[in-house]
């Protein structure tokens, strides 16, 4: 046996390895050959195991290795004739072409790993004639079409056989990147058909229907992953909390809902979960006691969430946002003192926050943005100093005065309270969060000047105090924030010069000033958009949004009301909306005098747009030197 696994190997396989004559095994996993698979490996007539998964070969597999008896791993017609095969390991390469159906031909086959690859077409209905299969892995590949399932014409299903009741795994998952391609709906007997199932990851496809009421049939279940597919309807509360090994149970991205009250207890019926583990990959676990990650988020699952919530007691990830959760945060989620990330914004819940959030000592972001939570700025929640990624309360209805105690939060990146109806000053305090890179306090009451102590926070990236009550002259320090990105003073009260002073980068003075911030404004003016709205995401910016139409179609991104403010004006908006339509013709066929008056005038509009756009573009270009 020549095991030379995961030892950093790079280069080919030179063709003398096929003169290893009596060598009955091969196993180069995880390291970084290339090239192809060399033909005179077809010479290996002792050769009984073959693993070359986890490295960049290319091309095609020799077709003469059917010579070789019982080896395990290869997909050439010529490989039909290996009845004996019982382990296919090609994971993570780059083969292509089909899954060819004479697999299903290989009774002894328990192990077929063939993710990560670039195979097509559908999963072989002959498959489901493979009695001894213990493990089926197909994940990131193209595949499309729906996994076999036995029909009164077809005995074969690669779900129901005598002996795949010993699997444990199955993993048809397709690639997350817009190949999402295996459909169909889930047996509703599947855990009947599959009472020893351990892993189910069905994550990223095209699934629909009921989650199978049969679930806990399937008793020694771990890992549950039904993300990002279209399965809909209930959830049923018994049948998740009856699987007392569940270990993951990822749901998000679905069309679930609950359709009367008490729907939701599943929640409390996953307490009974007992003997859980971590997340980690589908071979590695790590032994805890209880359930560590819950994924509700993107569904359409509303009503109150229950009490029980909180005998998750070892919950460290509660991902419930973009929902139509109501009624009031339970306060019982104080019970969970081990969560890292909660996130239950974009639901309908009311009411205060609960006091009992205080409890966690380990959390590293809340996200309860945009609901209908009332009350003031919870002090408690300054209390949490292990907050360091992001303390979201914006789109709420939160009032008050922000608490002094958030100068506390000085591991804290971004803090966010945009449009509740904060009051009172921005706190000087806030100058003690010197890690802090995003802050956003705009469309809420704040009144008074911007606070000194804020050229403390030298790593901040984007500030946004615009839609308040702030007055007075900007500070000067405002320009020494060398890593601002994005500022954004709009609609308040303040006076005087902006203080635009020397740009620094790198630590050296430069006699650049930044006129970043005037260009944004610009374009956020004339466009009706804020570089934050959520159409900018990925590479689209508000920058490029202009670029984009600004010669030929710079009406389309102009702000709608500036064209109405026009009208008055001489019905210039409706020559402006003529110029992009056909003239009219006079009898003569020609356009007429009044015609061409009303496009002359459309046209200096036009021209007048696109040079203010110009300017805005020129003052926030990337390089500080290319800027007007």
């Amino acid at each position: 046996m020549l095991n030379l696994k995961a030892q950093k190997l790079v280069g080919s396989i030179p063709a003398s390895a096929g003169n290893l004559t009596y060598i009955t095994g091969i196993n180069l996993m995880d390291n970084n050959f290339h090239g192809e698979i060399p033909p005179e490996m077809d010479r290996r007539q002792s050769l009984q195991y073959l693993n070359f998964s986890h490295n960049s070969f290319r091309g095609k597999i020799p077709n003469n290795l059917s010579q070789c008896n019982r080896i395990k791993g290869s997909i050439p017609n010529q490989l039909s004739s290996l009845l004996d095969l019982k382990h296919l390991w090609l994971y993570g390469n780059n083969l292509t072409g089909t899954i060819p159906p004479w697999i299903g031909n290989f009774s002894l086959l328990s192990s077929p790993f063939l993710g990560e690859n670039n195979f097509q077409g559908s999963i072989p209905n002959e498959l489901g004639h493979i009695t001894a299969l213990e493990e089926f892995v197909v994940e990131e590949n193209n595949l499309s079409g729906m996994i076999p399932v036995r029909s009164d014409n077809d005995q074969s299903s690669l779900y129901e056989n005598d002996e795949y009741n010993k699997s444990s795994l199955i993993k048809p998952k397709t690639k997350f990147d817009g190949y999402r391609k295996l459909h169909g709906e889930l047996p509703p007997n599947l855990g009947t058909m599959l009472p020893n199932l351990v892993q189910l990851y069905y994550g990223g496809n095209k699934f629909r229907g009921n989650i199978p009421i049969s679930l806990p049939k399937a008793s020694r279940l771990q890992t549950l992953e039904l993300s990002q597919n279209g399965f809909s309807g209930t959830i049923s509360g018994e049948s998740l909390g009856s699987l007392r090994s569940l270990v993951w149970l990822k749901i998000y991205g679905n069309q679930l809902r609950n359709r009367k009250v008490g729907d939701l207890n599943f929640l409390s019926f996953l307490a009974n979960c007992t003997i859980l583990e971590t997340r980690g990959k589908f071979y590695t676990w790590k032994p805890s006691l209880n359930l560590t990650t819950l994924a509700l988020d993107h569904n359409h699952l509303g009503g109150s969430v229950p009490h029980e919530i909180g005998k998750l007691e070892k919950l460290e990830q509660l991902y419930s946002d973009v929902n139509q959760f109501s009624g009031s945060i339970p306060s019982s989620l104080g019970n969970m003192t081990l969560v890292l990330n909660l996130h239950m914004g974009l639901n309908r819940f009311e009411g205060s926050i609960p006091p009992s959030l205080s409890n966690y000592r380990n959390i590293l972001d809340i996200n309860l943005s945009s609901n209908n939570l009332t009350g003031t700025m919870p002090k408690m929640l300054m209390e949490l100093s292990t907050l360091s990624n992001s303390l979201d309360l914006s789109d709420n209805y939160l009032t008050g005065l922000m608490p002094l105690e958030v100068g506390d939060l000085v591991h804290l990146t971004e803090l966010n309270v945009l449009r509740n109806n904060l009051s009172g000053e921005i706190l000087s305090n806030l100058g003690r969060c010197t890690s802090l890179e995003r802050l956003y306090l705009q469309g809420n009451k704040f009144e008074g000047t911007i606070p000194q102590s804020l050229k403390d926070l030298k790593g901040l990236e984007i500030l946004d105090i615009s839609s308040n009550n702030l007055y007075r002259q900007i500070l000067e320090f405002i320009g020494k924030l060398g890593a601002l990105k994005y500022l954004n003073f709009s609609y308040n009260d303040f006076e005087g010069e902006l203080p635009k002073d020397e740009y620094s980068t790198g630590g050296q003075v430069s006699t650049l000033r930044d006129v970043y911030s005037y260009g944004i404004l610009l374009l956020e003016i004339f466009t009706g958009k804020r570089p934050t709205d959520d159409m900018f995401k990925d590479d689209l910016s508000i920058y490029q949004f202009v670029v984009m139409a600004l010669l030929d179609h710079v009406m389309v991104v102009v702000d709608p009301s500036i064209l109405l403010d026009l009208e008055a004006d001489g019905d210039v908006n409706d020559d402006i909306v003529r110029e992009q339509t056909p003239s009219r013709l006079n009898n003569r066929g020609t356009p007429s005098r009044c015609n061409n008056r009303g496009l002359v005038k459309a046209m200096k509009v036009k021209e007048c747009l696109v040079s203010v756009m110009q300017i805005g573009l020129c003052c926030c270009a990337m390089s500080p030197r290319s800027r007007c």
